[in-house]
């Protein structure tokens, strides 16, 4: 992803903790293939978008939302069986793009607007194997294809800033046999994958920075865990540097000029912005509890807005789309745009 979610699905990561047995594999479930068809978009009428619980907390938001612009992001329906959908941020042309009849989630788009990045569980939603996979479709849905092949699987793919490269994060659930998530970059189409990090701990959220490094969030533990790091690297995997000491990053986006990083604060229930070397003081951006510890941010390509999503790991389940001004002002929700995660803004 350029400067939008790391969260992108979990952009957003969908991993139950551990406490919930119920998903610890014990085999692998048959892959089924999605056909690399055009889907054709269905008017909000014909899809029925899901609503979002009423117990779940929402933060008190101001007017509608004018700072315009297209959002990609998945809707999370009845039996955690998601698709990407677009947005315009007035609340207008909510049009489906896939139907996976199972999980497509964390889009993100290629620099010049024209191509979406996303990833699919190819099992059902309750097999006890959960492997995703990068796929990519033109911006309305068609000519969708699979990129990631193999048991390590990819997820949360980010468009390199000349749209020659996707970076992704190895995706297996859980991590025993093949170890834990490590970053990996491919060719658009997917050939040539090639390893850039090698840690002990889970690699996740990979983001382009326009100078071409790499930044990404390196969590302990398991994959939905909220204590995390930011930390960059080149491409090829040398220089390695470590840019956050907060230990609690739930989820970054880096601002299209590559200067600023927005930070989902785990421990303080907030947004807040940062110098992108780590250096100074954090500055609060939004000091709203969202409720839950999901939180995945998105830049406007113009760098004056921020979209917002939020998940409940534990119901899987999302909420209202937000769009709120660089400067703290504004934040509100997005009309018609329920049930929703893994947010990602349009390039112009």
């Amino acid at each position: 992803m350029t400067a939008n979610q790391t969260t992108r699905c979990l952009h957003r990561i969908l991993i139950l903790p551990l406490v919930l047995v119920v998903f610890i594999p014990t085999s692998c479930a048959p892959r089924q293939q999605i056909p690399a068809t055009p889907v054709p978009s269905a008017p909000a009428a014909a899809s029925p978008v899901p609503s979002a619980p009423t117990a779940a907390p929402s933060p008190p938001t101001e007017a509608m939302p004018v700072h315009p612009g297209t959002i990609a992001f998945a809707i999370v329906a009845p039996g955690y069986l998601d698709d990407i959908y677009l947005i315009e941020t007035d609340g207008t042309g909510l049009t489906r793009l896939t139907e996976t009849n199972t999980s497509a989630e964390s889009p993100d788009w290629s620099p010049d607007g024209t191509r979406i990045a996303y990833m699919v569980c190819p099992q059902g939603p309750h097999e006890s194997n959960r492997q995703y996979d990068v796929w990519a479709m033109n911006a309305h849905g068609s000519e969708q294809k699979q990129l990631t092949h193999g048991p390590l699987g990819g997820a949360y793919p980010a468009w390199s800033p000349d749209g020659t490269q996707i970076a992704y994060s190895t995706w297996f659930y859980p991590p025993a046999e093949y170890g834990p998530a490590q970053i990996y970059v491919m060719n658009a189409d997917g050939s040539n994958p090639r390893r850039v990090t090698d840690g002990s701990a889970n690699d996740l959220f990979p983001t382009w920075a326009p100078d071409g490094t790499i930044l990404f969030l390196r969590r302990e533990g398991y994959y939905g865990g909220s204590r995390g790091d930011v930390f960059a690297t080149n491409p090829d995997g040398t220089g390695l540097v470590r840019l956050t000491t907060m230990e609690h990053v739930g989820d970054f986006a880096l601002s299209p000029d590559g200067t600023t990083l927005a930070i989902h604060d785990t421990q303080n229930h907030n947004i807040v912005l940062l110098p992108a070397d780590g250096g100074g003081s954090p500055i609060t951006l939004v000091n709203k509890d969202f409720g839950y510890d999901f939180v995945q941010i998105s830049w406007s390509p113009d760098g004056k807005a921020l979209a917002l999503t939020r998940q409940d790991l534990m119901e899987m389940v999302g909420y209202d789309l937000h769009i709120v001004n660089a400067d703290g002002s504004g934040l509100a929700n997005v009309p018609n745009a329920k049930a929703v995660v893994d947010g990602a803004w349009r390039p112009e």
